[in-house]
């Protein structure tokens, strides 16, 4: 059985738009679009999102979603997410099995197709692929 986990990176900065991970996109803050998608795809024990902002944290434990509490260094404006994920898999693998796919939502990119990451998803088990 593969190990299969949604990484949610939201940090609560933003230099150019103020807690723009919270700021309503249509009907919902823009980080409860990848929430959404990602409980769409997979159970929410599978789902992490990864923040140094408690607001951002609390949405997350107000749809049950597991967090991790991100480091203040992983949270800057020259921060790369692929630092957020290194550390965030790191930091799966000391408590549980590693993780063999990750799928990365970021909540400034709200407009995915379910199907499309689903499809993906499937052609990625069933093909072996890397």
């Amino acid at each position: 059985m593969l190990n299969i986990i949604a990484l949610i990176p939201a940090r609560g900065g933003s230099t150019s738009i103020p807690s723009k991970n919270l700021i309503k996109l249509g009907n919902k803050p823009l980080l409860q679009w990848s929430i959404d998608t990602a409980k769409s795809i997979l159970p929410r024990n599978k789902i992490y999102v990864s923040s140094d902002d408690d607001k951002i944290l609390n949405l997350a434990k107000k749809n049950k979603i597991k967090i991790q509490k991100r480091p203040k260094y992983l949270s800057t404006n020259n921060s790369l997410v692929i630092d957020t994920i290194d550390y965030f898999c790191k930091q799966i693998a000391k408590k549980s099995k590693p993780i063999d796919i990750l799928i990365l939502l970021e909540p400034t990119s709200p407009f995915r197709k379910i199907n499309l990451i689903k499809k993906s998803l499937k052609r990625l088990i069933d093909e072996n692929l890397d």
